[in-house]
């Protein structure tokens, strides 16, 4: 029953994050460890940056598409490492991205993230939605799908999603960035 799907939920989570805990990578957040508590809640324990996310440093003073570009290029790396131990972020946005005080960017809240292999355990895909809003996340029969202003279209609509994903959402943050307006015009 439901104390079985959400104990299935929870050993996929753990799995997840201890594959994140694996990822070693300057333009990633550490993460230090992950456990239980004693009532059964799952935990992540991960690194503290001091800073802003990538949505308020882009606000805070006028910046060069050169700085802009030095910022992505940064996250693009830490995306590109999550990719090589086969994870998927599945939220990337500006919001999801912390600009240290030292410079140095991480790709932060991998909490969507996924394995981008075949999951044994659950064959299908996200609920097909429909949205009315693009920057609200989304969930669906309790899977949290991502947010539809970043998200390529097939993320709405199926299973069968790979690192181009998080190529698209990274693609779509870069324009917004540097032009000022979504790539795509309307609600």
């Amino acid at each position: 029953g439901l104390q079985l799907a959400t104990k299935d939920r929870q050993k996929r989570l753990r799995r997840e994050a201890q594959a994140i805990a694996q990822l070693s990578h300057p333009n990633v957040v550490a993460v230090y460890d992950v456990g239980t508590t004693e009532d059964g809640d799952l935990y992540i324990a991960m690194e503290f940056v001091e800073g802003d996310t990538l949505t308020t440093w882009l606000k805070k003073y006028p910046r060069t598409w050169r700085e802009i570009i030095e910022v992505f290029l940064q996250a693009g790396k830490g995306l590109v490492a999550a990719h090589g131990t086969g994870l998927l972020h599945r939220d990337f946005k500006p919001d999801n991205v912390l600009v240290g005080g030292d410079g140095r960017v991480r790709v932060t809240d991998f909490g969507l993230a996924r394995s981008f292999m075949v999951d044994p355990e659950s064959g299908r895909g996200p609920t097909p939605i429909l949205a009315n809003t693009l920057s609200s996340s989304l969930t669906a029969t309790g899977t949290v799908l991502g947010t539809p202003r970043y998200m390529p279209p097939e993320q709405l609509t199926g299973p069968d999603i790979d690192a181009r994903a998080d190529q698209f959402s990274f693609w779509v943050a870069v324009y917004e960035a540097l032009v000022g307006l979504h790539p795509v015009a309307g609600a």
